[in-house]
């Protein structure tokens, strides 16, 4: 009987697993949190200030999702 499956080798495949979907976890946490106060800080300002930066505010939540996923590696929670 050669298929016998070693419980540490289980455990340790499962605690990958585990590690790597937290991160993953922590890093979409991250960009979360980042898009929204970007997007809170752009709102914030004067229209003619927009303006001079080159945005709208129509291209606000697009500009902060683009900043959060550069800053955070474009990671999500989407299976590789």
């Amino acid at each position: 009987m050669t298929d016998i499956v070693h419980p540490t080798r289980l455990m340790s495949g499962t605690a990958s697993r585990i590690r790597q979907l937290a991160e993953r976890f922590g890093r979409s946490l991250c960009a979360i949190v980042l898009a929204r106060a970007t997007r809170r800080a752009l709102c914030g300002l004067p229209d003619d200030m927009l303006k001079d930066i080159g945005l709208t505010r129509g291209e606000i939540p697009f500009v902060a999702g683009a900043i959060a996923d550069a800053v955070t590696g474009g990671q999500s929670l989407a299976p590789e």
